[in-house]
């Protein structure tokens, strides 16, 4: 006699009901950006100088990171 073929038992399956897993990744990101936003604020209060003045350095050193870095892909190619 087959075991397989005789074989009347029934079973329960439960399936558990989870909240989704990326809720907490979405407020990890949120928070992120939250804070980052605020930490920027803190920042602008607390330089010295004039806004005009801040931006101005900003736009100089932005510019000359742009430089340095076509430059060294340029060395690459």
């Amino acid at each position: 006699m087959d075991s397989t073929a005789s074989d009347n038992t029934e079973y329960e399956v439960k399936i558990k009901k989870s909240k989704p897993k990326s809720d907490g990744n979405v407020l990890a990101i949120l928070g992120s950006l939250l804070g980052a936003a605020i930490g920027a604020g803190v920042a602008l209060v607390y330089t010295r100088g004039s806004g005009e003045q801040n931006r101005s350095d900003l736009n100089k050193w932005a510019h000359h990171r742009l430089d340095d870095l076509q430059h060294k892909v340029e060395s690459i190619r």
